[in-house]
C-alpha cells in the first residue's frame, strides 16, 4: 500500500505531465511560431494569472486509428474557472499541442461541462 507521501508524488507527476500537454518539443514549437499555450493563453486571462483548471484528468477513450495507449492529456483542451475584473468566469482553451488541438469526444464534453457549470 502506498503511503501518503507517495500518492502526492504520483499526484505531482500526473500534473507536471499534464501541464507539458504535448511536451516540451511541441511547447518550444508554439513558442517559435510566436504563439503561447492553452495554460499561457488562461493565465494571462485570468485576474492575477490565477484559475482552478477543471476536469485535468480526463482521458481520451478513443480506439479507432492506432489511438488506443496513446496519452493525450486533457485531450487536447485547459478548462477552468476563476475571476476576471472581480467576475466568475469559465473558460477553455484548445491545447495545440496535443494533437493540434482537435477535438474529439472527450475535449468536447470537457468544454461543454466548463461552460455549464454552476
Amino acid at each position: 500500500m502506498q503511503t501518503v507521501q507517495e500518492k502526492l508524488q504520483v499526484l505531482r507527476e500526473k500534473n507536471a505531465r499534464t501541464v507539458l500537454g504535448g511536451g516540451p518539443e511541441k511547447i518550444e514549437a508554439q513558442h517559435k511560431a510566436g504563439k503561447m499555450t492553452a495554460h499561457e493563453r488562461l493565465h494571462l486571462f485570468f485576474d492575477n494569472g490565477f484559475y482552478d483548471e477543471l476536469f485535468r484528468y480526463v482521458a481520451h477513450s478513443s480506439t479507432a486509428f492506432g489511438m488506443t495507449g496513446r496519452e493525450l492529456p486533457g485531450d487536447g483542451v485547459v478548462t477552468g474557472l476563476g475571476a476576471v475584473r472581480g467576475r466568475l468566469v469559465y473558460a477553455s482553451s484548445q491545447d495545440f499541442t496535443v494533437m493540434g488541438g482537435s477535438v474529439g469526444w472527450m475535449h468536447a464534453g470537457r468544454s461543454a461541462r466548463s461552460w455549464t457549470c454552476r
